[in-house]
């Protein structure tokens, strides 16, 4: 596998894949041209997630996959755009648009979120339980320069 190596995919606009990057198909198991919908793979990439014309351009999801937590970025990309520049292209329909999707290994990062967020639950709780005995003693001393004061 390529150490570097971003897993990569096309789709068609109704999330059919058509080709795929080598790492993309080691880490799913899938042929480079495994020709079923995405949701196959990938259950959380329904069509109402996919970025369809008109409505969104660009979509990302996170999701399970393994034991990784993977997010998923999809670009929908018109084909008239690659091929208004390219001889070889010229005859192409300009109309067709594709979904490219890039799928970015957010484990560590997810690992790193959630010890945080127990650190800082841990933090706050301290904060908290000193703030109660701040107010305690604030009251004792209140009451006992009182308790003085009244003395005098």
């Amino acid at each position: 596998m390529f150490l570097w190596a971003l897993p990569y995919a096309i789709m068609d606009m109704n999330g059919r894949m058509i080709w795929s990057n080598k790492v993309f198909a080691e880490l799913t198991g899938k042929d480079q041209f495994y020709k079923k919908n995405v949701s196959t793979v990938f259950p959380d990439v329904t069509a109402d997630k996919l970025p369809v014309a008109d409505k969104k351009e660009t979509a990302e999801i996170s999701t399970r996959f393994g034991e990784k937590t993977y997010r998923i970025s999809m670009q929908r990309v018109s084909l008239g755009e690659v091929v208004a520049k390219s001889e070889f292209l010229e005859n192409s329909n300009r109309n067709v648009s594709l979904i490219a999707m890039y799928l970015y290994d957010d484990t560590e990062l997810k690992s790193y979120i959630k010890k945080n967020e127990v650190h800082i639950f841990g933090i706050v709780k301290r904060v908290a339980v000193n703030s109660n005995e701040v107010v305690l003693m604030s009251s004792r001393l209140t009451k006992n320069l009182l308790d003085k004061y009244r003395s005098i």
